[in-house]
């Protein structure tokens, strides 16, 4: 299950444009969040680390639209591993 521009896509179908530089250059950040019973384990700690290394390369972050993310996705499954990458684009 992906989270992709705010609605939830199944993982089969892959919504990234080949040109984006998070795919090619690896100009990007991510983070592994665990999420147990819908609830993304120490939540902020993830967001805040997310946003301090987009920050110093140079790129802001929607932290409310990573967070709606977040539990979109821990709401999916009992026990989820979430990984949240950010691109420049």
């Amino acid at each position: 299950m992906l989270w992709s521009n705010g609605r939830l896509v199944e993982g089969g179908t892959l919504p990234f444009a080949m040109g984006d530089r998070g795919l090619l250059l690896g100009d990007g950040v991510f983070d592994t969040a665990l999420a147990i019973q819908g609830q993304v384990a120490f939540e902020a700690a993830h967001v805040d680390r997310l946003a301090a290394a987009a920050e110093a390369l140079g790129f802001a972050i929607a932290r409310e639209r990573i967070v709606e993310a977040m539990r979109a996705l821990a709401s999916t499954a009992p026990l989820a591993a979430i990984r949240t990458t950010l691109t420049r684009g």
